[in-house]
């Protein structure tokens, strides 16, 4: 009895599931995917949606974030530690920018 009233807490929840994917597969691929959903003991549905998600996480936050080499992540260091000096034509341009609208 517990795994029923686990299950249902679980799909309670879960958010309801209000958009539709469509796809068409050959019948070696609808093989292979319920059989790794009965492995995993989910359905067909759940199987490729959490896979799916896990996957297109895993994208987005290789798309988000950065990676340096050792190299790399002491130069960034030090920049924030010690920024670069402005140039003389960057200095004088910030100057006349604040003369000509105040904000500097």
């Amino acid at each position: 009895m517990t795994d029923i009233a686990s299950t249902a807490g679980a799909l309670a929840a879960r958010p309801a599931r209000t958009e539709r994917l469509t796809m068409r597969v050959d019948p070696g691929e609808k093989a292979v995917l319920e059989q790794a959903a009965r492995i995993e003991k989910q359905s067909l549905t759940d199987f490729v949606l959490s896979s799916a998600r896990r996957e297109a996480e895993r994208l987005v936050g290789t798309q988000q974030s950065l990676q340096l080499s050792e190299q790399d992540t002491l130069a960034f260091i030090a920049a924030l530690f010690d920024p670069p000096r402005f140039s003389p034509r960057l200095e004088q341009a910030l100057e006349r920018h604040a003369r000509q609208y105040g904000d500097r």
